[in-house]
């Protein structure tokens, strides 16, 4: 991949009827194939019947290039449906490419990092890059990832479709523009992750990086064995799992539950809820019509049965799955946040450590890693050990100056949203502040014990008076620079320039810019000095400041 992050990748694909308009994007993969969404290849599909097939070129070729015809895998074509999810289309060249192809990666998706996409808008032929930041997850069956701009820049539009959503510290492709909405200066947008995509379209598998969510323990439909000698567990496992990670940050960040022996009730009610909760496995639970509770897919990251597991061996497997080393899964922002499911803890070696390891990550993690320890026996010493974690994780009585305090971060950082809309009518590229306050509030409930809680809110007003401070800074130089041009206009008038084309020229420049909304601050400043260097040149001194 291309150490530049904003350099053109090879891989990006323009996806054009047959005319040699283009109609979307796509990403080229190992083999000759490309990714794109369904109804980039066909808007209108028919049940039963193929996609007419498509040219492709790239993006780093001239825009009149007529690409090579491509025609959609006969089972890789997975049209949209509202109630299942899907629009996804692998596309089979008819030549050979010969370019680097793109890289897929099965991850847990970056916590609002700024993410890259390649896409081909009608107003720009050759294309553009958006930047976006993920929001929450979104699409049918909530399947999909929603996506807000990260900046000033083009927006996620029409002519991003299929094109692939990069992530700059990996250099990955990490999802698939699917679709966007625009109305009233609202510019949002989706992308199915590279997990989602890998369980409709299976051969993906092989050309990702990463480990899958689930190891093989997980991997299958779970089937009561009906032996009544099997230690039953606790009959409301699994919905108290389902429950749990519905509430996704308003639950604890640990739980503690006993699912009996593989084989009972609530082992396998257990069973289905993680493989629901699994991007790669819930469009097969669909398609076979296995109903299951009503949880996020997504919402494990990874689980594990640890039977013969150290409290090493797991933390490497959660740092696999994470993309960072051990040490840095430890790190607060060192690595996404992630929901562990770990069944089996009391077949795992030293399985108290284990419990303390976890523990320990939790805290290390500022809560950012949520763990649900799956016990097949309650009543050892493991699992009295992570009932009294857990317990440090339930609700916290209301705390008086933290609801204060959170009061006066809201009305902090809606003051803060208020004066940013306002300075980015009026400057160019101005960065978007983030919102914390409602965040905080949902975690109150189960963090406020934790030492660092208090330091978070006050950080986090800190920042919104440190972002106000900021943003007043830069009408506050807006209005100094109008103020200093017009200055130095009245000098040069005084001193008999009057008809100086030169200095005329100059002037009209930084004025346009100056009085342009958005404004250009840095071209301004520049402008303004430009016109200020020429006044002096003619021997007119500036004004005083």
């Amino acid at each position: 991949m291309p150490t530049d992050a904003f350099s053109l990748p090879p891989w990006v694909v323009r996806v054009c009827g047959d005319d040699g308009a283009t109609i979307g994007a796509g990403i080229l993969l190992p083999g000759e194939f490309v990714l794109t969404c369904a109804h980039v290849v066909d808007p209108f599909p028919v049940a039963g019947r193929m996609p007419p097939p498509v040219r492709v070129t790239f993006a780093d070729l001239p825009v009149d290039d007529r690409g090579v015809p491509a025609e959609v895998v006969p089972d890789a074509w997975v049209p949209r449906d509202e109630c299942t999810g899907g629009d996804l289309a692998l596309l089979r060249v008819a030549e050979p490419c010969h370019r680097r192809a793109a890289t897929l990666l099965s991850a847990p998706l970056p916590d609002g990092a700024e993410l890259r996409a390649y896409g081909f808008p009608a107003s720009i032929d050759s294309g553009v890059w958006a930047t976006v930041r993920p929001v929450a997850r979104g699409g049918p069956c909530g399947e999909w990832m929603q996506l807000e701009p990260a900046g000033r820049g083009v927006p996620v539009q029409r002519g991003f479709s299929g094109t692939g959503v990069v992530d700059p510290v990996t250099e990955r492709v990490i999802g698939m523009v699917v679709s966007e909405f625009k109305d009233e200066g609202i510019a949002i947008s989706w992308m199915i992750p590279v997990d989602t995509i890998i369980g409709y379209l299976p051969m993906i598998r092989r050309f990702a990086e990463g480990p899958p969510a689930l190891d093989g323990s997980f991997q299958s439909i779970a089937v009561s064995t009906g032996n009544t000698d099997v230690l039953p567990g606790q009959p409301d496992a699994g919905d108290r799992l389902a429950r749990w990670l519905a509430e996704e940050d308003d639950a604890p960040a640990l739980l503690v539950v006993v699912a009996g022996d593989a084989g009972s009730a609530a082992s396998v009610d257990v069973h289905r809820v993680v493989l629901t909760a699994d991007r790669t496995e819930a469009p097969a639970l669909r398609a076979a019509g296995i109903g299951g509770p009503d949880v996020p897919p997504g919402s494990v990251d990874l689980a594990v049965d640890a039977a013969g597991l150290g409290a090493d061996d797991l933390i490497e497997l959660i740092a696999r799955r994470a993309g960072v080393s051990p040490p840095a899964l430890h790190d607060p922002g060192g690595a996404p946040p992630m929901t562990v499911v770990v069944s089996g803890v009391d077949e795992a070696h030293e399985p108290e450590r284990l419990v303390h390891e976890l523990r320990d990550l939790i805290e290390s993690r500022e809560e950012r890693v949520r763990v649900v320890l799956v016990f097949r026996r309650g009543g050892s010493v493991a699992h009295r050990t992570a009932e009294k974690a857990a317990s440090g994780y339930q609700s916290a009585p209301p705390d008086p100056w933290i609801d204060a305090r959170l009061d006066e971060l809201a009305a902090q950082e809606q003051a803060m949203w208020e004066r940013y809309v306002e300075t980015a009518r009026r400057v160019a590229d101005v960065p978007r502040p983030g919102r914390t306050a409602d965040l905080l509030r949902a975690q109150a409930g189960q963090r406020s014990r934790h030492p660092s809680f208090r330091d978070r809110i006050d950080e986090a007003r800190s920042r919104a008076a440190a972002t106000v401070t900021a943003l007043d800074a830069l009408l506050a130089r807006r209005a100094e620079l109008r103020q200093l041009l017009g200055a130095y206009r009245d000098r040069a008038i005084r001193a008999g320039h009057v008809e100086d084309r030169d200095l005329d020229e100059l002037h009209r420049a930084a004025y346009r810019l100056l009085h342009r909304n958005p404004c250009d601050l840095p071209g301004a400043d520049a402008a303004v000095r430009r016109y200020a260097e020429a006044i002096r040149d003619k021997g007119v001194r500036g004004p005083r400041r």
